[in-house]
């Protein structure tokens, strides 16, 4: 969605006319384009309730949880950057990047991301919340060769990882897939350091656009379809069991019919989840 596009979806939905529909962005950035993206996004899943988005303050990303929490919107978004788990991860400050500061990142790091958990499970107690952990690549904060990890990155996205996970089996809580944003948001095309310099937004507006898609999905998601019809001859097995009979289909890698193999795993898959 281009930035024109959000607006006019957003000024659309303004003269709805409906009940209106509040959602709490909560972000430690600037929120700018991000909240036209997410308004528009939700607004083209709702076209007849005016869409509202709230935002809290700068730079107080868990302060901004308990305004969500306070506020008690419909739904709420939560956004995470490096930047919010130690000023030493933003490139708006000075902090220091030398290798005696990194264990010291990481530990405030771990803190922080308690606190984050802490103030989501309050938010999710009345609210549905879809979290984005952070996108961006990491600042040049280590200094290890070019293509290889070091301890400091592994730990901080081990953090990372962790605190997804902790997110994504709570009550009322969504977390979105780094794999479909990886899919549809290159990295390379994600970080705008001029306007993160400038304005406080860290984001490209292709990346921007992605991320509120994704959140307002998770949000609002299409109701899942509940059964699936699949032909049987050269679909479910290779080979059509009426001209090579019973015993010459095949569904694997011996048989050249592993793709049918797979198949009928994802179908069982399926069923096992309630899809008829």
């Amino acid at each position: 969605m281009k930035l024109l596009e959000a607006l006019e979806t957003l000024k659309r939905s303004a003269a709805s006319g409906g009940a209106a529909l509040p959602v709490y962005l909560v972000s430690g950035f600037e929120p700018l384009h991000l909240k036209t993206f997410l308004g528009a996004h939700l607004a083209l899943r709702h076209p007849a309730r005016p869409v509202t988005i709230a935002t809290g303050r700068y730079d107080d990303v868990v302060g901004n949880l308990g305004r969500a929490a306070s506020a008690g919107p419909e739904a709420a978004a939560v956004v995470l950057e490096w930047s919010d788990l130690d000023p030493r991860l933003s490139v708006r400050r000075l902090g220091g990047w030398s290798p005696s500061d990194l264990p010291t990142i990481l530990t405030a790091a771990a803190l922080q991301f308690q606190r984050l958990g802490d103030g989501i499970d309050r938010l999710a107690l009345t609210t549905p919340v879809s979290v984005a952990p952070p996108t961006l690549p990491l600042p040049p904060v280590a200094f290890t060769p070019q293509g290889l990890a070091g301890e400091f990155e592994l730990g901080l996205r081990d953090l990372a990882l962790r605190f997804a996970s902790a997110c994504a089996v709570r009550p009322n809580v969504r977390v979105l897939s780094p794999q479909s944003l990886d899919e549809r948001s290159p990295l390379a095309d994600r970080f705008d350091i001029k306007a993160e310099l400038s304005f406080g937004f860290p984001y490209r507006l292709s990346h921007a656009s992605v991320l509120a898609d994704l959140l307002a999905g998770s949000l609002f998601p299409v109701p899942s379809k509940k059964g699936l019809i699949s032909d049987l001859d050269d679909t479910l097995w290779s080979g059509i069991l009426g001209e090579v009979g019973s015993a010459n289909v095949t569904w694997d890698l011996a048989g050249g019919g592993q793709v049918h193999g797979l198949y009928q795993q994802t179908l069982r898959s399926l069923a096992d989840t309630g899809v008829l």
